[in-house]
């Protein structure tokens, strides 16, 4: 979310993307580390404790992974190839572990071929930024206290996020049955899909937005009509998706995850009118990010979250 506004507004981005790198590698580290002792007191066996881990590291991998430099050097295309071949051998692998595999390790089957497929993709992806390394990078360290320092707000304001996305589902575990609450998981991760859409435009802005709040000089007017242009760019995207399913709902819900989940229609039309607008708002996070207002980023996301906790 900030690398793309430090890749372009310092003075040396090999620098930026090495310090960032280094600090993913850390928290990457911490976080494996902290799945190893919560593994250590629950009762599993060597089978499911290699599969959690496998799956830790496939996803701490894509902390690592320099999508930033992909959009910073306008080669978004590269990396949406790198990532759909990802994506396309995992699924062949998942099919023929389903197929022909034994069902009783077909888990830990598929975490491997997650975390190969993973590795495989990183390799490509850092070939590509070595290419495109000018020169070495000369002042990491001090990058790496100047990311610290200056996004920290930001960081701490994922954890707004992950109230407002995984938290309420912990507090409707605990105060309704398991049937409300798969309705709203299906409903959810349904959306999820749209999240993604809209996610990827954003990359498509952020080059954009990173030079418009570079030029402090910039006239608020000019400012002001790109991010309309932007907002109704990503409302207009997001309708064309979300009105269909909004209108064929019982049939979407019934078809792709079955007749036993309908209940979860109600649920799907009030997110899908949820997501349409989600785009606004990251499309204004990248704003205030870009203008280094990570404080009130960081107060208008964990507020949201906060109300998301109590509305839940």
């Amino acid at each position: 979310m900030t690398l793309m506004r430090d890749l372009v507004h310092e003075e040396e981005p090999k620098s930026v993307l090495k310090a960032a790198t280094y600090i993913n590698l850390t928290i990457s580290i911490f976080t494996l580390s902290s799945v190893w002792i919560w593994m250590s007191f629950q009762d599993m066996g060597a089978i499911n404790r290699a599969t959690v881990m496998l799956l830790a590291l496939a996803g701490t991998s894509l902390g690592v992974s320099p999508v930033a430099w992909f959009d910073y050097k306008g080669h978004i295309h590269r990396q949406a190839v790198i990532f759909a071949s990802e994506k396309l051998f995992f699924l062949l692998s998942v099919i023929t572990i389903v197929l022909f595999s034994n069902h009783s390790t077909a888990a830990f089957q598929a975490a491997i071929a997650l975390l190969s497929c993973r590795l495989l993709c990183a390799v490509r992806e850092w070939q590509f930024v070595f290419r495109n390394f000018d020169g070495l990078s000369t002042q990491t360290g001090l990058y790496i206290r100047k990311l610290l320092t200056k996004n920290i707000w930001v960081w701490v304001a994922v954890v707004g996020n992950l109230l407002m996305a995984q938290g309420n589902q912990l507090i409707l575990k605990s105060t309704t049955d398991k049937a409300q609450l798969a309705s709203y998981a299906v409903a959810f991760q349904l959306i999820m899909l749209i999240r993604i859409f809209q996610k990827q435009l954003i990359r498509l802005m952020a080059p954009t937005i990173a030079e418009l709040t570079k030029r402090r000089g910039q006239q608020l007017a000019i400012v002001r009509a790109k991010m309309h242009k932007f907002h109704g760019f990503s409302v207009v995207s997001s309708l064309v998706c979300v009105l269909p399913l909004f209108i064929a709902a019982p049939l979407f819900i019934g078809t792709v995850v079955g007749q036993q989940y309908l209940d979860a229609v109600p649920i799907f039309r009030v997110l899908l009118i949820w997501i349409s607008l989600f785009g606004v708002a990251l499309i204004n996070n990248q704003f205030l990010i870009g203008f280094n207002l990570n404080r009130y980023f960081w107060v208008i996301t964990m507020s949201f979250g906060i109300i998301s906790l109590f509305l839940a």
